[in-house]
């Protein structure tokens, strides 16, 4: 490694700034403007700004151009081109210019080479009489690997069927590539006739990039010539607590420079400004520090005072003579080079780039106009000027071009050029400490070194994120029994590069903890673990006796146990990871419309132009929110809202029809999700940000970066010369959030740190018996004063509950069963320990949990006083995902902190803080162990630690006896004779009064009341039944896709059916109802319907009152006089599916309600899975099976749809066929239609009750 970066070192030093300043020979150009816009629209004003202060340039990207004098082109050595000046201006009086005074750069071993690979070509068509060159990127060819040898065997193509060579040399050769890995071949593949097309990578031309599809950073890479283990270790453990001064006043001048690059000013009253507001924004990581905001004010202000200088020195149309730009790689007989910055392209610019297997986030790319003059020998002497775009990197440190950072600018130049579409041939690094700018040419040799050891980490990580061939791969049922988890794909390669074992190195090291623990943990044994050692630890043989003392004195007091619970449960992240890895490559490796058939995008989108009333109402929202209209905590540069295309074509494949595959709620994609925004081939993941708002026909986004439509237009035209400027047609991708794992590995290596939290090591991993005080007897409570109050209305096992809460040292478990009061108790437990002085974490999978806990708070405070809480609460997560009640609890509905004591203040104030912790997806990482919760361990560790909630106050005795039989053995009992007998009487139920709704249906429908299945399960006697589908007909109600998604739209139109009767017709509140299913996009679908209707419609978007349509998972906590329960799966084939078989979600499910359980699904598909056979045993026991008549899905489907005044009796007002299908909404319209055509064919008398008579 340390010969193929050779040219890296670190000798540097820049050039001398000129003693005295003299006139520029370079005159100010003269700039031209285009016509004066139109009125701005959002997404059509062009991004690049002109730095200048004068009239703004195109909207578009100009690219850079050669300039010609008669027949000499003005160009660098590189053969780059000039800016585009006026060269009659230019060239005035230069037969006075004096070059030979000018400062040369320090001298350098070699002069710089140009890559046969990365070519410098000219980047656009130059003026009159100059011959045209367009910029080529070098092409490259994803390819799968079947055999490995001498050569590689090699297949690429879009079915893989194209057989080709690669051939590695030199350096290459050594590459760690195996049969099955991916691999990007970057140059062109030579054809004979007589063999396969093949490439030769060698040291002086083409690149392999191996697995492409692991984006390392640039700044990662950058560290890997030093340590290649360290920035593995930093990626894999995310701690929270690396703050240091020095990156606190980096971080925050970034922010102030790029503000001022941004809004174009640089007096000193402004860049205060910035500062003031900088620090307000910061306030966290300067509480993190202990730092008071006058000490970091007075900081940054003498860090910021360079910023005028650099604008006077660089900010320009053309050079100054005192904008020096000093050069890595210039020699004693060059000339200084000059520069300047007349415009900025983009800030904080996030660029991936699956071709090279990079990713990066660019402080600034800039327009750089750089002019140079030729040796002394060379004649005439006419400076060569350039121009284009740079990566502009701002650098606080003291060290000037060191190793990292001009390699992470030689990387970023591979980014600028794919994402711009010319070549840059070279970077620039700011040091603000210095007021130097350093030019980093990009050279051949150190891109192959760099990328060589790209390939090098890759090959580690992708033994951690797994092989292509790992994801597809059908295992055994032998491999799916073994306990270990680590047996069945995980753990049998190192993973992490070797350590270095360098003292000095070592000892300065951020990840020393975490590199030793690994050591440790993947070293340890113990007589009954037959795992293999990974790493090893550092002895005298192989160590400085310094770190062998730091080895012992991070891990000597670990025992083996704990070393393989942390080797263990990191596995076991490892695998909920993969997931992650494989779902993100599919934005460059599937096309849109391809992904969108697995419900994870967005195809064919386009953004929808505001009229003047919305764009006032969006900078209204902004005012309101204080930052932008997105939400909490996160604050979102700009807003759009997307649309389809009306050009986009929906697939015609896969049996969905039109109206669902242009429905945008029919995906994984949700309000708070994370995206990226695309423009297909090359303008990848341009833009990050969430979704905020999401409709059937419109998605709005909150993202990082502008939408610029005639700038991605003119990109566009760089690829594609033919491309007509029109609609620019946008995917909108979900995207993978990793840092969430990095965090729970940070809090799981947090328990097993030298200076860790040895308590909990203790309980949680050695499984410590945890210890109590003598109790205070129940009876005792009510005299407690700190107690008293709020036990006074709890039962007698809730009164013990609270007491072994109260006396537990360390930790004590209550189990509480369906409906027994957990909430209540909860909310008991959190006022008594804050009246005690102590501090409460209140957390759960969901935020359903979470916040109906601190609305039950909220409630018993506005009952006793009004006043709400006596105590502060502290409410942390995603302000979407959180119920609006409890809203005011976080930090964005609090005054915005103006000092570090204020905002201590309302970060460590609150005695209660309530959070969402992380749930598991992966099917091997749940068969691992990972799903196992914390209480589950401690609970089957010492089952004397748990209290048991037995009386419930919530299901009648009916919908209480599901569980009971199930899952609680007979242990759950109704806490009173009311519980047990509780019904559900509906205000305007069916019978009442003279004449009813369904009376009228009835007497057109020509059906029978006393088989009207509505009536039957809206009567006060049917408290707990099953809705069997099946007896609609063969297939009438089958389930079916949405991509990978699963829904049942027969099924959904029942259960709305029955909420716009209970609700629309029979007047029970909306609030009294609610509608559950396991499957997301069931939910989705019968919110959809909802909000279709005409008598519910309007309660989904009510505040305040509604019909909550729910998952499982976010119904936890929540409890409804009737739930609906939509069960989906229903087939031919048997299949149920995993989430069925989920009896905890489907216990949350059933225990919801709290009058009327109706449960809708396909028995004969449901019955197929054992543990269900059990449920359908129990019902058909009870007689709680209903069967659904023939076409009860249609009977009075119209009926439900009219206005309750429009419901007459006459004999002639029926229905026919076409009208009741007509009615169907639009999101299943077509399906339904078929269906109900196909259940009445062949049927005489059904065509008699649902027709009309001649």
């Amino acid at each position: 490694m340390a010969g193929l970066l050779q040219g890296l070192d670190a000798s540097f030093e820049p050039a001398p700034l000129p003693a005295k300043s003299r006139p520029s020979p370079f005159p100010s150009r003269h700039h031209v403007s285009n016509a004066e816009a139109g009125p701005s629209t959002p997404g059509t004003t062009s991004k690049l700004i002109d730095l200048t202060n004068k009239a703004s340039t195109s909207s578009s990207y100009q690219t850079p151009k050669k300039q010609r004098i008669g027949n000499t082109t003005l160009q660098s050595e590189n053969g780059g081109p000039v800016a585009d000046v006026d060269m009659d201006e230019l060239l005035a009086g230069a037969e006075d210019w004096d070059f030979d005074d000018w400062v040369p750069s320090p001298k350098k071993p070699s002069p710089k080479k140009r890559s046969s690979v990365i070519p410098a070509q000219p980047t656009a068509k130059p003026r009159a009489g100059a011959e045209a060159k367009a910029f080529v990127p070098d092409p490259y060819t994803r390819c799968v690997v079947d055999a490995v040898g001498e050569q590689l065997d090699v297949r690429s193509g879009k079915d893989l069927k194209h057989q080709q060579v690669i051939y590695l040399q030199n350096d290459w050769y050594d590459t760690d590539v195996r049969p099955g890995d991916i691999v990007n071949a970057v140059g062109p593949f030579e054809h004979t006739s007589s063999a396969k097309p093949s490439i030769k990578i060698t040291s002086q031309s083409n690149l392999l990039i191996l697995h492409p599809d692991i984006l390392l950073t640039a700044t990662a890479l950058s560290n890997a010539p030093q340590c290649a283990r360290k920035p593995l270790l930093s990626s894999l453990v995310r701690a929270s607590n690396d703050i240091s001064p020095a990156l606190v006043w980096g971080n925050m001048l970034h922010e102030v420079m790029q503000n001022c690059l941004s809004e174009k000013r640089w007096e000193e009253e402004w860049i205060n400004e910035q500062i003031e507001e900088v620090l307000l924004n910061g306030l966290g990581m300067l509480l993190a520090l202990n730092v008071s905001i006058v000490t970091a004010r007075t900081e940054l202000r003498k860090r910021a005072i360079g910023l005028q200088i650099f604008k006077e020195r660089y900010i320009s149309d053309v050079p100054k003579p005192d904008a020096i730009l000093s050069d890595t790689r210039a020699r004693s007989s060059d000339s200084a080079a000059l520069l300047a910055i007349p415009q900025l392209h983009e800030i904080e610019e996030d660029i991936w780039s699956p071709k090279y297997g990079l990713k990066g986030k660019v402080d600034a790319t800039v327009e750089a106009v750089i002019a140079e003059t030729p040796p002394a020998s060379s004649s005439p002497s006419i400076p060569a000027i350039t121009s284009g775009p740079r990566p502009f990197e701002i650098k606080t440190g003291r060290s000037l071009a060191g190793l990292e950072h001009r390699a992470q600018t030689m990387l970023y130049t591979l980014l600028a050029s794919e994402r711009y579409g010319t070549d840059v041939p070279d970077g620039l690094l700011y040091y603000t400490q210095s007021d130097t700018v350093v030019r980093v040419p990009r050279s051949r040799n150190e891109i192959r070194g760099l990328i060589v050891a790209r390939n090098a980490l890759a090959g580690y990580m992708i033994k951690r994120v797994g092989r292509e061939g790992e994801f597809n791969r059908k295992r055994n049922k032998d491999e799916e029994e073994r306990k270990d988890i680590e047996e069945i794909g995980m753990g049998a390669e190192t993973f992490l590069p070797p350590p270095i074992d360098d003292e000095h190195a070592c000892k300065r090291c951020y990840t020393v903890d975490t590199c030793m623990l690994y050591r440790y943990a993947y070293s340890a044994k113990t007589s009954e673990t037959k795992l293999p050692m990974l790493e090893s630890p550092p002895t005298a043989s192989n160590a400085p006796e310094s770190l062998v003392n730091t080895y012992d004195l991070k891990t000597g007091h670990l025992t083996p146990e704990q070393g393989l619970f942390f080797r263990k449960w990191e596995t076991l992240l490892s695998l909920e990871e993969r997931d992650l890895v494989r779902f993100r490559r599919e934005l460059w490796t599937i096309g849109a419309g391809d992904r969108e058939k697995k419900g994870r995008c967005f195809a064919g989108m386009v953004v929808k132009p505001l009229t003047g009333v919305e764009q006032d109402a969006e900078k209204d929202e902004k005012n309101a929110a204080g930052s932008s209209p997105a939400g909490e905590g996160r604050v979102y540069k700009f807003s759009y809202t997307f649309v389809r295309s009306v050009k986009w074509a929906p697939s015609s494949q896969g049996g969905s029809s039109e109206s669902d595959q242009r429905n945008l709620l029919n995906g994984h994609l949700n309000v708070g999700d994370p995206i990226t925004v695309s423009v297909e081939p090359h303008l990848l993941a341009f833009a990050q940000g969430f979704i905020t708002d999401l409709t059937p026909v419109a998605v709005k986004l909150g993202i990082d970066h502008k939408v610029d439509l005639e700038w991605i237009r003119a990109r566009m035209r760089k690829d594609d010369p033919q491309f007509v400027a029109g609609e620019v047609v946008f995917r909108i991708d979900k995207d993978e959030l990793f840092g969430g794992m990095g965090r729970m590995r940070n809090n799981l290596a947090q328990l097993f740190y030298a200076n860790g939290d040895r308590k909990r090591l203790e309980l949680v991993v050695d499984l410590r018996k945890p210890l109590f005080s003598p109790s205070i007897p129940p009876e005792s409570l009510a005299i407690e004063s700190s107690s008293s109050q709020h036990v006074k209305n709890l039962n007698l096992s809730q009164k013990e509950a609270v007491s072994k809460v109260l006396s537990a040292e360390d930790y004590a478990l209550v189990l509480g069963m369906p409906g027994t009061g957990k909430t209540t108790v909860i909310s008991a437990l959190i006022k008594i320990l804050v009246a005690q002085g102590k501090t409460v974490l209140l957390t759960s999978y969901t935020h359903s949990a979470v916040d109906t806990i601190l609305r039950k708070l909220d409630d018993e405070a506005d009952d006793k006083s009004g006043a709400g809480l006596a105590f502060g609460v502290l409410r942390l997560g995603n302000l979407e995902k959180i119920h609006p009640d409890v809203r005011k609890y976080t930090l964005s509905a609090k005054r915005k902190a103006e000092t570090v004591e204020q905002l201590e203040a309302q970060w460590m104030g609150p005695p209660v803080v309530a959070a969402t912790c992380l749930s598991v997806k992966n099917p091997l990482a749940r068969r691992g162990g990972l799903e196992v919760s914390l209480f589950r361990r401690l609970s089957d560790a010492h089952p004397d630690s748990v209290v048991d909630l037995r009386e419930q106050y919530r299901m009648n005795e009916d919908i209480m006896a599901l569980s009971n039989k199930l899952i609680y053995s007979d242990r759950l009992k109704c806490g009173s004779a009311e519980v047990a007998n509780r019904k559900l009487v509906l205000p305007n139920a069916p019978g009442k009064g003279d004449l009813t709704w369904l009376d009228a249906s009835h007497r057109r429908q020509r059906a029978l009341e006393k088989n009207c299945w509505l009536a039957h399960l809206a009567s006060p006697e049917t408290t707990a039944v099953f809705v069997d589908t099946d007896s609609l007909g063969p297939g009438v109600a089958h389930d079916s896709r949405v991509g990978d998604l699963v829904q049942n739209e027969v099924e959904a139109e029942l259960v709305v059916q029955l909420v716009e009767a209970l609700v629309g017709k029979w007047g029970l509140k909306k609030k009294d109802v609610g509608v559950i299913s396991l499957y997301r996009q069931q939910v989705k679908l019968i919110k959809s319907l909802l909000l279709a209707g005409k008598s519910t419609g309007r309660a989904v978007e009510e505040e305040g009152e509604e019909v909550e349509v729910l998952t499982a998972d976010k119904s936890q906590g929540r409890d409804k006089e009737c739930v609906v329960v939509s069960m989906v799966r229903s087939n031919d084939h048997g299949q149920v599916g995993e989430l069925v078989k989920d009896w905890r979600r489907m216990n949350v499910s059933f225990t919801r309600a709290r009058s009327k359980l109706v449960i809708f699904g396909s028995r004969k598909t449901l019955k197929s899975d054992p543990l269900l056979a059990q449920f359908f045993e129990l019902m058909e026991g009870r007689g709680w099976v209903y069967e659904l008549p023939i076409g009860a899905h249609v009977v009075h489907k119209q009926d439900l749809e009219r206005d309750e005044e429009n419901v007459g009796v006459e004999e002639d007002d029926v229905c026919v066929v076409d009208e009741v299908v007509e009615g169907v909404r639009p999101v299943v319209e077509d399906q339904i239609l078929k269906k109900a055509a196909g259940v009445l064919k062949g049927r005489p008398i059904l065509q008699d009750l649902v027709s009309s008579e001649s």
